[in-house]
């Protein structure tokens, strides 16, 4: 497949940039070649995950009439298509650059189902933008899926916008699932009117390069909880950033990242809390937790606090190492090869995480971790945490090939 370069638009973030000092956004641009645009349903419908419920599809910020199915069954929802509309106070040039349309999601009530946002790139560069409204107490599960064609490379920039009215509820899910050549980069503000609550998960597994960016402004009496997972292996780099405005009285924010990092990936964490003096018995926290499995891979950590309220509570936290060598050595003491017992204890690391996505999801998501962790390769010179050990007694599992098996908990227990 013929690959051009990418159209490269000027200004882009470098680490000039304080909030872009781990990443070179302009470079990892100019480095792209992209293959050429989607131009048949068929090469559409590749990239389409299979979800349950309505869907609404976006080819490269465009609406796919052809391949959005279901919106009738959610009722409440309306959607809306005007032109292009840019940020009213940029925070650099991807604020700036222009997207074919803007799309306005109006929800009205409590949506039973999950509504699905699936955005699809091919071609050159593109840009989306979206502005979801939830009026007064009005309830909504929001899946958004980042996924392009197998093969296929390109960038996308996509911003959206979400206003919450007195009361409202959001679930909020952004899976970023797509191919190795890919690239992403996603600026998210999220505006909570005082005793509305929002729930947000992220999963970033895919592409070569994805950055997933979350403004939050709480005015009083609101609940916002992050959860972010990202499997980063070769040379991906995923980058989440959150920075949370805390404008009002007794606000709660919990924001938890956990990376898997393995082979050259780099994972980037930056968080921030900014509490206004007005903003009293503000409570939040966030931390970071990686797990390094390859002596190449890296992890970058940011979190700032900058307080003016004296009747707060705020913390910030972060751990990062291998695997324990400790528990290697017991489940290979229950029988377990080196590969099983690394990739049960990766499993549990993770699955803590997935079940805090959305339940209709916890399934696709627990396999497709079981195929990531599958691809990563037992390398025991790598690894000085811990020596395998021997015995005998292990020569008859020690013949077995190492595919790696995940035995039942309780098996485990009851040898």
């Amino acid at each position: 497949m013929q690959r051009t370069p990418a159209t490269i638009p000027l200004g882009l973030p470098t680490p000039k940039v304080e909030a872009w000092k781990f990443t070179n956004l302009a470079r990892k641009v100019e480095e792209l070649r992209c293959t050429p645009l989607c131009t048949t349903v068929g090469c559409l419908e590749a990239a389409l995950p299979v979800v349950a419920g309505p869907q609404a599809v976006f080819h490269n910020g465009t609406f796919a009439e052809n391949l959005s199915e279901s919106l009738t069954l959610a009722p409440g929802v309306t959607l809306t298509t005007v032109s292009a509309q840019q940020p009213a106070h940029p925070l650099d040039k991807l604020d700036e650059l222009t997207a074919p349309a803007h799309h306005t999601f109006t929800v009205q009530g409590t949506v039973k189902l999950p509504l699905h946002l699936i955005h699809v790139m091919s071609g050159q560069p593109s840009v989306a933008r979206f502005t979801i409204q939830l009026a007064q107490g009005a309830s909504l599960t929001l899946v958004e899926h980042h996924v392009a064609a197998p093969r296929f490379a390109s960038w996308q920039h996509t911003g959206v916008e979400i206003h919450l009215a007195e009361g409202a509820s959001l679930t909020h899910c952004v899976l970023q699932i797509l191919p190795p050549a890919c690239m992403l980069s996603r600026r998210e503000t999220l505006q909570l009117a005082p005793t509305a609550s929002a729930t947000s998960t992220q999963l970033q597994v895919g592409g070569v390069f994805s950055r997933t960016e979350t403004h939050t402004h709480l005015s009083t009496q609101n609940n916002f909880k992050h959860t972010g997972l990202a499997l980063t292996r070769h040379n991906q780099q995923h980058d989440a950033t959150l920075v949370t405005h805390h404008t009002g009285e007794s606000n709660q924010t919990h924001i938890r990242q956990r990376n898997l990092i393995d082979d050259q990936g780099h994972a980037v964490f930056q968080g921030k809390f900014y509490v206004a003096k007005p903003a009293q018995k503000t409570d939040a926290y966030m931390h970071c937790h990686n797990m390094l499995l390859s002596d190449h891979a890296r992890a970058s950590h940011k979190p700032e606090l900058e307080i003016y309220a004296d009747d707060v509570k705020c913390s910030h936290g972060a751990a990062t190492g291998g695997l324990d060598g400790a528990q290697l050595f017991y489940l290979q003491a229950r029988g377990l090869s080196v590969p099983q017992a690394r990739a049960l204890l990766l499993t549990g690391y993770a699955l803590e995480f997935i079940e805090e996505f959305p339940e209709p999801l916890r399934a696709g998501l627990t396999t497709r971790l079981q195929s990531w962790l599958a691809e990563v390769p037992f390398k025991p010179e790598e690894d000085a945490d811990f020596v395998p050990i021997e015995g005998p007694w292990l020569a008859e599992r020690a013949e077995q090939p190492h595919a790696i098996v995940i035995p039942n908990h309780e098996e485990i227990l009851d040898e």
